[in-house]
């Protein structure tokens, strides 16, 4: 009778299992099937504080965005020039966010909003950010200083200044 039981209840735990895996990949698939039509595009702005009061540059992708910063870091009129996103997919999360604000990276503060932590979009931005920085993933800032970073690189046919 206990082998029965012993055996009952390992059953019982391994459907268990793969039920709840099961959600969780159909919650996935979800998720992804919600989020199929999301876009990002990038932003340079002379002052992150206030994005469109200055000079403002609009990007389709975070390299040309970076490409710009990086070729024209010291030319902001108002304050520090930095890069933001916005995101496009329908939900209240709509306006600029920084990604580079003051000569920082802003993953804790893009971090701390739930919606942009789970954002998939918004989390390959991040990580792409920091593969152009040549930063580690545990880390804020980039290897070399933004203003003395003169190594060229070639990515996706463009030369970009790390």
């Amino acid at each position: 009778m206990d082998v029965i039981r012993k055996t009952s209840s390992n059953l019982i735990n391994s459907i268990e299992k793969e039920v709840q895996q099961l959600l969780t990949e159909k919650e996935k698939q979800k998720f992804l099937d919600a989020h199929a039509n999301d876009t990002i595009s990038f932003y340079v702005a002379d002052d992150m504080d206030y994005p469109i009061s200055g000079d403002f540059w609009e990007y389709q992708t975070l390299e040309e965005a970076w490409d710009f910063y990086q070729k024209h870091l010291g030319d902001a009129v108002h304050g520090l020039r930095g890069i933001g996103f916005q995101i496009q997919d329908g939900s209240d999360y709509i306006g600029m966010e920084p990604l580079i604000k003051d000569g920082m990276v802003q993953i804790d503060e893009i971090n701390h909003k739930p919606y942009y932590r789970d954002h998939l979009l918004v989390q390959k931005a991040i990580s792409d950010l920091q593969d152009l920085m040549g930063m580690n993933q545990n880390r804020t800032k980039p290897d070399q200083p933004l203003e003395k970073a003169e190594k060229q690189i070639k990515s996706k046919g463009r030369a970009q200044v790390l």
